[in-house]
């Protein structure tokens, strides 16, 4: 008998994955998980290394320097990232990194020489430093995965840098969106194509049923993952603090903190004419009231600015009436600043964090979760502090 803990053991990374996934970085660096490159031809050396047009290799940025771990072992770039001898905007250029290319990352640095005072970050990487403003921190981990799945379909994230959402259980179908790292989403079907390759359904709650992903892209998410933290606390005594001068979102057990991360909240944009649209976060007394283990965001003005359309939006816990909620964001990595629509940006690990601990707890068997009395949430309070 299939059950669900035996499909969930499927979903586990086994040696042999481990062992492909370590030789799986050309693939990586140069592909979405089952497409076409996004970047066009990079040449390969015959000890795989990928060679740039104008790119000139220098060494000397092995120099000794102070190395935290990094974050995670590949980052994805956005747009377009500057290659330096050391992290500072004052040293050597040494190259450059385009859209979506995954590189290693060995470690992380701080310099006040960084583009901004409020993002310090620098990642390591084969050719030099980058700032990790331009820089998305990922795994590149391929699942086993099976045809068999419970009835009721099953949660899952993205475990590789990017892959394909198709129209069609097919490698020629239709891509219509770019998956990326660390976004989730519901899976309900299973399905093999000609060849032999396994792909799953998605229910996107926006868009429908529309969509197929390689299986081998998306892990299962086990139920222990998502269980309550700290549930032994009482609501009086829990509360969520976002400081939006610092840009930073702490959790308080007992008024002491318990949990901080960096975050990006609400901003003002511009339309063509110069004219101003405020997202800004708005200072108040607010409490979680509703929950989603992932979503399909849309909105603003496809002609404007300001339009997104982002699916797969992991761990979102809205606070207030009006839309702003805590949620996971793949898109960026310039955590610090305000940026959004008026939400409250985090990783996805931070995202998660705050799903899990605050109230009210999630019903994973349903879309969402809402209260009817949204004093049973946690409190958050959004406020300036003082400089």
């Amino acid at each position: 008998m299939f059950t669900r803990r035996k499909f969930f053991k499927l979903g586990a990374i086994t040696s042999a994955t481990i062992a492909a996934n370590a030789i799986g970085l050309q693939r990586a660096a140069a592909y979405p998980i089952d497409g076409e490159s996004n970047q066009g031809p990079t040449d390969i050396t015959a000890d795989g290394t990928p060679i740039r047009p104008g790119f000139h290799y220098d060494r000397r940025w092995r120099l000794s320097v102070g190395l935290d771990p990094a974050p995670r072992p590949f980052g994805r770039i956005y747009g377009y990232s500057v290659i330096m001898d050391r992290p500072s905007v004052r040293s050597r250029v040494m190259g450059y990194y385009s859209w979506n290319e995954v590189v290693p990352i060995y470690g992380q640095a701080l310099s006040d020489e960084s583009p901004s005072s409020y993002n310090k970050i620098w990642y390591r990487t084969d050719e030099g430093f980058i700032h990790s403003a331009q820089c998305h921190p990922c795994d590149d981990i391929p699942n086993e995965a099976s045809i068999d799945m419970p009835k009721e379909g099953f949660w899952a994230e993205i475990t590789v840098p990017s892959a394909f959402a198709r129209v069609q259980p097919n490698k020629n179908a239709w891509a219509i969106y770019t998956y990326y790292y660390g976004s989730t989403f519901k899976v309900i079907a299973a399905e093999r194509d000609k060849e032999g390759q396994l792909w799953y359904q998605i229910d996107d709650e926006l868009k429908g049923k529309l969509f197929f992903v390689r299986a081998e892209a998306l892990r299962p998410i086990d139920a222990s993952e998502i269980e309550p933290l700290s549930p032994e606390v009482p609501l009086s005594n829990k509360r969520i603090e976002v400081d939006l001068r610092t840009q930073s979102t702490t959790a308080y057990e007992y008024d002491k903190p318990v949990f901080t991360a960096r975050c990006a909240t609400g901003a003002k944009f511009y339309k063509p004419d110069g004219t101003e649209k405020d997202f800004l976060t708005t200072p108040g007394a607010y409490n979680v009231y509703l929950k989603y283990l992932s979503q399909h965001m849309e909105g603003g003005t496809k002609e404007e600015d300001d339009y997104y359309d982002l699916p797969g939006i992991g761990w979102v816990s809205y606070f207030t009436g009006s839309g702003i909620a805590f949620h996971s964001a793949y898109w960026h990595n310039d955590f610090g600043l305000p940026r959004s629509h008026g939400c409250v940006n985090l990783l996805p690990d931070a995202a998660k964090w705050i799903w899990r601990w605050t109230l009210p707890v999630a019903q994973t068997d349903k879309r969402f979760t809402k209260l009817d009395n949204w004093r049973e949430g946690t409190a958050v309070r959004v406020f300036y502090s003082k400089a």
